[in-house]
Formats: structure tokens, C-alpha cells, sequence
């Protein structure tokens, strides 16, 4: 097991070498946009706890639960969506 994670690594260090200094693609970070998408997700993911508590009290556990399934059942749509239109699976 441990030999196929060494043969990988001992790989991409030969790729690197091949490759020329004008060749490499530069990595440029956008870093406001990737605070604002952290503030976001830090935002609906403290959200979605507080409307979690809150959902059986105010409407009931049926209630509650059939949210629960359109919400990750839309969620699931989207990604097969994305996934079926994806270019790197064509």
C-alpha cells in the first residue's frame, strides 16, 4: 500500500523537472474572493443549525422532516446537473 504512494510522489517530482521555468503556470491567489466565499459558508453553515433547532418547534417533526428531504433532494439535483453537463467527464 505504502509503495503506491511513493511511486506517485517519486513521479510527479521527475514531471516537475521536466517542466521549464517559462513552461509552469504561475498560481496567482484571489484572496477577496476567497474571504468572501469562506464568509458565506461560515454564514449558512451557522444559519442552517439555528433554522435546524428552530423547524420542529415551530411546525412539527413531519413538517421538519419533508424540508429536510426537498432540501437535499434539490441539492442532489443540482450536483447531478453539474455533473451530467461537467466537461471533464466527456
Amino acid at each position: 500500500m505504502l509503495a503506491g504512494a511513493f511511486i506517485t510522489q517519486g513521479q510527479s517530482t521527475n514531471f516537475a523537472r521536466s517542466l521549464t521555468a517559462a513552461a509552469a503556470p504561475r498560481f496567482v491567489p484571489r484572496v477577496a474572493e476567497g474571504y468572501l466565499f469562506a464568509f458565506f459558508a461560515a454564514l449558512a453553515y451557522g444559519a442552517a443549525t439555528v433554522m435546524t433547532r428552530i423547524a420542529p418547534k415551530s411546525t412539527g417533526a413531519a413538517s421538519a422532516i419533508i424540508g429536510g428531504l426537498i432540501a437535499y433532494g434539490s441539492a442532489a439535483a443540482v450536483v447531478a446537473v453539474m455533473l451530467l453537463f461537467s466537461g471533464a467527464l466527456r
